[in-house]
């Protein structure tokens, strides 16, 4: 931190001070110790008394009445004397002011003080000032950290789930078939059987419903062990509510799809075992990602419109 400077204003209240302080301690009230001045005024009472003596000597040793005598000592002693305590008189006007003077020094250093203080004062205000800063930057600093940590972390999660998923689909097994081809099969025989089931219909000439498509799903789908393969598929699309960037994060979970995964997941969905995926389908808009080239049936996506 730069060190605090008087300002231009200070700077000359200090001058002024220095001066006026100079000027005192020269002024004639202090040049001349105050035991000198009650000396003079004993030398003065002294000087008096000599009158006394002679007078005295001339009342014993003359014939010197007492009325002269006194005349004599009025006009000398009692002069000198009033002398003396016309000085006394003049050295307590003087001790006034020289107090006077004193306490007009204490005020001025009690004004250089005040300066030294408000200048002491305006370094600790700029001091905390840049402690506050400081701290502001390092708690922005902080949080930012603590924000790119939690935006890696959800990174890593969301990848996490996507491996996962990735995982369990290698895990599905439908006939000979694993994996994405086990997908490929399951959405055949899906396929297989509604086209049965429509030509059932027709035979018997009875109406098809969204619940006979429903049916043949759920039917198929209880053939084959999916619970892992839907749990991290919906662990992966829930991760979109809480994501910085769900766009990105769609994309990619999208990009790691076929289009047969999705299209069972679009069958699932119109199950009640898949209505907890809804709201994403919803939310997300990712029944606007339905091929319907794959889902030719306008019963599929009746749950998002």
């Amino acid at each position: 931190m730069d060190q605090i400077k008087f300002d231009k204003r200070e700077l000359k209240q200090l001058e002024e001070i220095e001066s006026r302080r100079k000027a005192l301690n020269n002024s004639d009230e202090k040049k001349k110790p105050w035991y000198l001045k009650v000396k003079t005024v004993f030398y003065i009472i002294l000087i008096g008394i000599i009158p006394w003596i002679i007078g005295l000597y001339h009342f014993y040793i003359s014939e010197v009445t007492l009325n002269e005598l006194g005349d004599f000592l009025a006009g000398t002693t009692g002069l000198i004397w009033a002398v003396a305590g016309i000085y006394l008189i003049y050295l307590t006007f003087q001790g006034q002011k020289e107090q006077i003077v004193l306490q007009q020094l204490e005020l001025l250093d009690n004004r250089e003080e005040m300066l030294y203080t408000r200048l002491e004062m305006r370094a600790q205000n700029e001091s905390l000032q840049n402690q506050t800063t400081q701290f502001k930057t390092q708690s922005e600093t902080a949080m930012k950290a603590l924000k790119q940590s939690q935006l890696d972390f959800k990174e890593k999660e969301f990848q996490f789930k996507m491996d996962n998923l990735k995982s369990n689909r290698e895990l599905v097994k439908a006939k000979t078939k694993v994996g994405v081809e086990a997908i490929h099969e399951i959405y055949r025989e899906i396929n297989g059987n509604i086209l049965n089931m429509v030509r059932d219909k027709d035979r018997d000439n009875a109406p098809i419903h969204h619940t006979d498509y429903v049916d043949v799903v759920r039917n198929t789908f209880m053939r084959y062990d999916l619970r892992s393969y839907w749990n991290s598929m919906y662990e992966a699309i829930k991760s979109f509510d809480s994501s910085e960037n769900v766009e990105y994060h769609k994309a990619i979970f999208l990009s790691n799809l076929t289009s047969y995964d999705f299209t069972l997941l679009v069958y699932l969905v119109n199950t009640n075992e898949g209505n907890k995926f809804v709201h994403y389908f919803k939310e997300h808009a990712l029944y606007k990602e339905i091929d319907r080239k794959l889902v030719r049936e306008k019963f599929w996506i009746e749950p998002f419109v």
